[in-house]
């Protein structure tokens, strides 16, 4: 059983005051009329940005760095693909770019543990860093 974790940014972010990305448990409020989305670490509640909220999917990176959905993932210092998930109801997927026998995608387990064993690595994320899809 993977942990259930989320991670999104805050919305009016200030560095002085909170993390860049927040983590932990996600749920949303009605308040005056509108949904708020919001991230719980247990000591401080923040509003997020619902286009960041991405869910923990259970595997780390070579470097044990949790691995999101809308990670960026490379292997051997080239971009691999994004995760994505709900692509097939349950599961994280690896979008590819740069798969060397021209995949689509295939599943983030499969991915990390089968054909980059020991070679993932987090290099960023759709959100902060969506040029590195490019390369």
């Amino acid at each position: 059983m993977r942990e259930l974790k989320f991670r999104g940014k805050p919305l009016d972010y200030d560095p002085m005051t909170m993390p860049e990305w927040m983590t932990g448990f996600y749920h949303q409020e009605l308040y005056g009329g509108r949904i708020l989305h919001l991230i719980t670490d247990g000591a401080t509640t923040f509003e997020v940005d619902p286009d960041t909220i991405g869910q923990y999917t259970g595997l780390c990176d070579k470097n044990g760095k949790e691995i999101y959905e809308g990670d960026i993932l490379s292997a051997n210092g080239r971009v691999v693909g994004w995760v994505k998930g709900g692509v097939r109801g349950y599961c994280y997927d690896v979008v590819y770019v740069n798969h060397p026998a021209g995949e689509k995608r295939w599943t983030l387990y499969a991915t990390v543990m089968d054909d980059y064993k020991g070679k993932i690595e987090i290099t960023g994320n759709i959100h902060d860093n969506p040029g590195l899809l490019n390369t």
